[in-house]
C-alpha cells in the first residue's frame, strides 16, 4: 500500500533522519517527497510504501515527531499524469500585498496550465515566487507573458515567464 505523510514541525537535526529510519524500521520504502522550511518550520510531504497498517505508521512517527503528523492512504484511483506539451517557468518579485498568488495562478490556470512546483517566500519585504508550470499543448509564451503581466501590474509585481530548458536539471 500506498500512504501520503505530512510532517508540519519545529524544524530540529535528525528529523528527517528519524522519520525515514520508523519508515524504514517498518519495511516502507520512500517513494517521492518535498520538504522545504516555512518561517523556521519544517514542512516535508511524502509518499510511502509498504504492507503495515495505517495506525502502526501513525504511531511510530508520532513517537518520533509528536505533533504535525497525518498519515493518509493513497487513492489507487490516481490518474495518470497528461501529456506535457510545455513546461513554463514563472517567477515574480515585488512588494509583498494581499492577493499575488491569487492573481498569477488564476491566470495561469485559464491558460490551461498545472502548477506543479511552488515556491514563494518573503524577503526584507519583498515577495519573491517561482513556479514551474506544465501545458498540455505548446503555450504562446507571449500571450501568456502578457496576461502574467498584467495580472502582476494590478497586485504590484514584476512577472516574467520562459520555457524550462530540458537539459537542466
Amino acid at each position: 500500500m500506498e500512504f501520503v505523510v505530512t510532517v508540519v514541525s519545529h524544524d530540529r537535526p535528525g528529523l528527517i533522519a528519524d522519520v525515514t529510519g520508523a519508515v524504514a524500521a517498518l519495511g516502507g520504502n520512500l517513494e517521492s517527497s518535498s520538504m522545504t522550511l516555512l518561517q523556521g518550520h519544517f514542512a516535508w510531504t511524502l509518499v510511502v510504501a509498504f504492507d503495515a497498517d495505517i495506525e502502526v505508521l501513525r504511531r511510530e512517527l508520532l513517537a518520533v515527531c509528536p505533533t504535525g503528523v497525518t498519515v493518509s492512504e493513497l487513492a489507487d484511483e490516481a490518474e495518470p499524469s497528461a501529456v506535457v506539451g510545455d513546461r513554463i517557468v514563472v517567477n515574480l518579485h515585488g512588494a509583498d500585498r494581499r492577493g499575488i498568488v491569487a492573481a498569477i495562478t488564476r491566470v495561469l490556470a485559464d491558460a490551461g496550465g498545472n502548477i506543479v512546483e511552488l515556491s514563494t517566500h518573503l524577503h526584507e519585504g519583498m515577495y519573491l515566487g517561482t513556479a514551474e508550470v506544465e501545458f498540455g499543448q505548446r503555450v504562446d509564451l507571449a500571450a501568456l507573458s502578457e496576461g502574467l503581466a498584467a495580472a502582476g501590474s494590478d497586485v504590484g509585481v514584476r512577472v516574467t515567464a520562459h520555457r524550462e530548458d530540458p537539459d537542466v536539471l
